[in-house]
């Protein structure tokens, strides 16, 4: 990023001090004078100057995660703000982000930027919103790809965040729609496709180096059909699943490694109960997260074959990468249980014998 700042012409879209030319659009997020600098904000403050841009850069990726899952839990759960606060903060401060210094972050914030603006549209009783919400879902849908290109982390937040938007549809199906039925869905379509051509002519106009880092070992070639954790890990770490993908050395790369602090799959296990108990499902929006994090424990621990990690995509990422869904898939279901918590209040003999037998099972 400084490094355009320095060159004969800033914020060149090829800058000459790198080998003998380098185009800077993919796929890292520096400053250029390119129209694909709308959707990379955190480059945003390189233009007023370096000092000011680094600042930028990194308190925006710092309160941009805390605010964005503040927002995608405020507009789907009933929470007080506290709640709020403290669940935000047990995501930002999350071993991945923390060990990766908020490294690819911008995908997660962009990511939960698109499921606040959908589920907005979905909501919202005024047309002016709805209009205003489908630029937003447009304009982030568009930043989640196009902002750090990394398929390996945009796959897996994809699709978690398309199994809450449907689980809270599902949870909502009574109330929502019952009025500008039509206008709601076209928005969402028109917000869906409007990103999708973004992207595509994004990609079209920056085709030979898209040619030219598709053909590399990684992340071109690279294709991974899963299966590289190994099943125990499930169930280590006091009750949780790890912090870390797997285990390593006491020198080894533990950023690479780094994943999220899980409650999962202690909450499988209230949510099966809970949902017996009241003979129905105790939320949708938990049923599709538990759905999503399935799919990818069965990539991670066991594997997918070749045909279904092409169709699911689930082959540009890997198994230890995967668990980035997992993790913002956990926290949407502990956020859950927060909020319907006085739905499976338990007696305090009935804790000391689940805990009893919680830990016979470890």
């Amino acid at each position: 990023a400084l490094g355009q700042l320095s060159q004969p012409e800033p914020f060149a879209v090829v800058n000459p001090n790198i080998g003998s030319g380098q185009n800077v659009m993919i796929p890292f997020h520096v400053p250029a004078k390119h129209w694909v600098t709308i959707f990379r904000p955190t480059t945003w403050g390189f233009f007023i100057g370096a000092d000011t841009g680094l600042a930028w850069m990194w308190w925006s990726l710092v309160f941009g995660n805390f605010l964005a899952f503040y927002l995608a839990i405020g507009v789907i759960f009933s929470l007080k703000p506290k709640e709020q606060v403290l669940l935000s903060l047990l995501y930002l401060y999350s071993p991945y982000l923390q060990y990766w210094t908020l490294h690819t972050s911008e995908i997660f914030i962009q990511g939960l930027l698109s499921l606040y603006f959908a589920i907005q549209i979905l909501k919202s009783e005024h047309k002016k919103w709805i209009y205003l919400y489908t630029v937003g879902l447009t304009w982030s849908l568009v930043g989640m790809v196009l902002g750090y290109m990394y398929p390996p982390a945009i796959v897996p937040v994809f699709v978690t965040m398309l199994a809450i938007l449907v689980g809270f549809v599902f949870q909502n199906r009574d109330r929502l729609f019952q009025n500008n039925k039509l206008l709601r869905f076209l928005c969402l379509t028109i917000g869906g496709l409007c990103s999708g051509l973004i992207v595509l002519g994004f990609l079209w106009e920056q085709r030979e180096v898209v040619r030219l880092i598709s053909e590399t070992s990684f992340p071109g070639r690279r294709f991974a059909l899963g299966g590289a954790i190994s099943l125990g890990t499930l169930f280590s770490n006091w009750f949780f699943t790890p912090t870390t993908s797997y285990f390593d050395s006491l020198f080894g790369n533990h950023c690479e490694n780094a994943s999220f602090f899980f409650t999962f799959p202690v909450t499988v296990f209230i949510f099966l109960w809970v949902s017996i108990k009241q003979r129905k499902v105790f939320s949708y929006i938990s049923l599709f997260a538990f759905l999503a994090i399935i799919a990818f424990s069965i990539y991670a621990y066991f594997g997918f074959p070749e045909w279904l990690a092409k169709i699911t995509l689930f082959g540009k990422s890997h198994s230890n990468r995967v668990q980035l869904g997992t993790g913002i898939a956990d926290l949407f279901i502990l956020a859950s249980m927060v909020e319907r918590r006085d739905e499976f209040q338990i007696s305090r003999r009935m804790a000391h014998v689940s805990f009893f037998l919680w830990s016979i099972i470890l």
